[in-house]
């Protein structure tokens, strides 16, 4: 099931010295580094790939590859590292008041937007109220009205203290107040242009400066060398522009691209090739089973044993390394495994073919017939309709794993496959998913980094991404501790409460989350570290080197 651009940035990678990729012998310097046997390569070049874009204004993009290299241009108040722990980014101190309804916020003196203008509160008042009045054309629009979660109206108001001191007020507390200032800033000097799509200049703070942009082709970057943190070590950088994200793959393996994204699990296939060096992480999809709690036996007393017999029949290490081939991570609850409040609690359930029939024998289901299926005494055979997308031919394969694995325990599935158009999302397979028209469902979430799961799992949100259908008081109190915990020890206890809550509940049967990777050309050199927040995170750090 495809997504858009916009859709996941919500919610949220042959001779590699040729071609549009290669590092210019007359635009830049060698320097030998003998006691690494490398060749470092000065005022060096990559090239980065894009899709085709409709606006250069960051807080207007729907595109996902411009979104990641707009970070090298821009930067936030704030922004996640490997461990998806909000860190100070142009902050130099906070407080935050025990109400959690108001931020102080020291920012970092000496800090230089590209047109060589000062960063100072001003400024990020300015790009707050252009936040505030963009629509939802923005997704950093969308976004602060997501820190307030599904169906809670708050807002944000902004005012300047001093010259690099502002206050940040909101109508309602909410744990995601830190969450919501990774937007990037944009310089007040840019007036009215600010809130353009066309004709509109990148200044931002980050570690490369905006040169040129040849419309549909290339954008042009150059290092920053004001930059308030080291200055980058790549000296050039050019986003050149790509018709679709297989074309990116075929110029990566032609030398043209430096740094590309891939698209299937098999990038193993370039680990033999030494010029490509593979960085891997966890994406933010989440995969799993959602459970219909109106279906009569999932509605029953006996619905939470059948649902972790399920679990306990899949041996999801087995499924994701025959299908993912081994890139993908397990996970018991919807909670990111990166996540630094990961409570120890998350990790229940594992592979257990024995406990899985102890538990159905408890059930009335307790009778084999002919077939080697479940019955009861009435003749009722254990039997759940699977829905899956069609369209997915890796969901199709989880499908029919998963329905050999619990037949093997006595439970048939019947696999309903609904297919829809192959060019956009497969309207037929999400209007049944939304409708129940199912008994269990095979779906894929794209997780935020707020790690907020309302949408999932809230009472009221049936019909909407509340897929299983699932309705319990207390999950709601639970997920509103969530969202009113401000400091971290409560929020600590609250992800714990919520972690221990899912596992005794099972609403999902929870499978994994993907990975992701980047295959690299091994020129680049350096700790890339990227995350499904920012692809290029430690790409300013990287240097270019040719080992001898």
């Amino acid at each position: 099931m495809k997504k858009s651009h916009k859709f996941i940035i919500l919610a949220i990678l042959l001779s590699f010295l040729t071609g549009c990729g290669e590092i210019d012998e007359n635009k830049s310097d060698e320097v030998i580094n003998s006691s690494l046997q490398q060749i470092i390569v000065e005022n060096g070049e990559i090239v980065l790939p894009l899709t085709s874009f409709k606006t250069l204004n960051p807080i207007y993009t729907d595109n996902l590859y411009y979104f990641y290299f707009s970070k090298l241009i821009y930067e936030g108040l704030f922004d996640y590292d490997e461990n998806l722990q909000l860190v100070p980014k142009l902050v130099e101190s906070y407080t935050v008041s025990g109400d959690g309804m108001n931020l102080e916020i020291k920012l970092k003196e000496n800090v230089l937007f590209h047109d060589g203008t000062e960063l100072t509160s001003e400024d990020v008042v300015f790009t707050i109220n252009i936040l505030k009045n963009a629509g939802t054309d923005s997704i950093y629009n969308i976004l602060l009205k997501n820190a307030y979660g599904e169906n809670n109206n708050g807002s944000i108001s902004v005012s300047s203290i001093s010259k690099y001191s502002l206050r940040i007020q909101l109508s309602k507390p909410t744990t995601s107040y830190l969450d919501i200032l990774t937007f990037p800033i944009i310089p007040s000097s840019t007036g009215e242009l600010g809130i353009s799509k066309d004709n509109f200049t990148p200044i931002g703070t980050g570690p490369y400066k905006f040169i040129e942009y040849v419309n549909n082709k290339e954008i042009r970057l150059k290092a920053n060398e004001d930059y308030w943190g080291e200055t980058p070590k790549i000296t050039n950088i050019t986003g050149k522009v790509f018709e679709n994200e297989q074309l990116i793959l075929t110029a990566f393996e032609a030398g043209k691209v430096n740094i590309a994204k891939s698209l299937e699990y098999d990038w193993e296939k370039y680990s033999s090739n030494n010029r490509v060096s593979i960085k891997e992480f966890v994406s933010g999809e989440y995969i799993g089973i959602a459970v219909n709690h109106e279906n009569k036996i999932f509605n029953s007393p006996i619905g939470s044993d059948i649902k972790k017999s399920i679990l306990y029949a899949l041996n999801r290490q087995d499924i994701i390394k025959k299908i993912y081939l081994s890139h993908a991570t397990a996970v018991d609850t919807v909670i990111h495994p990166n996540f630094y409040l990961m409570p120890e609690s998350a990790y229940y359930y594992g592979y257990n073919v024995e406990k899985a029939n102890m538990l159905l024998d408890m059930t009335e289901y307790n009778i084999f017939n002919s077939n080697n299926i479940r019955r009861n005494e009435n003749g009722e055979v254990l039997n759940f309709k699977l829905l899956v997308d069609g369209n997915d031919k890796t969901s199709l394969a989880l499908a029919d794993t998963i329905k050999s694995y619990l037949l093997e325990v006595g439970i048939n599935v019947e696999i309903s496959a609904v297919t829809g158009s192959e060019n956009d999302t497969n309207t037929y397979y999400m209007n049944d998913l939304m409708n129940g028209n199912f008994d269990l469902a095979i779906f894929k979430y794209q997780i935020g980094t707020f790690q907020r799961y309302e949408s999932l799992l809230k009472s009221d949100l049936i019909g909407n991404d509340n897929y299983s259908r699932y309705k319990n008081p207390i999950m709601d109190v639970a997920l509103e501790n969530i969202d009113k915990s401000i400091n971290e020890e409560d929020k600590k206890n609250s992800y714990e409460e919520f972690s221990k809550l899912f596992i005794d509940e099972l609403p999902y049967i929870c499978l994994m989350y993907t990975n992701d990777s980047l295959i690299i050309d091994s020129s680049i050199k350096g700790e890339l570290k990227p995350n499904y927040f920012n692809i290029y995170n430690g790409l300013q750090d990287c240097y270019l080197a040719l080992d001898k």
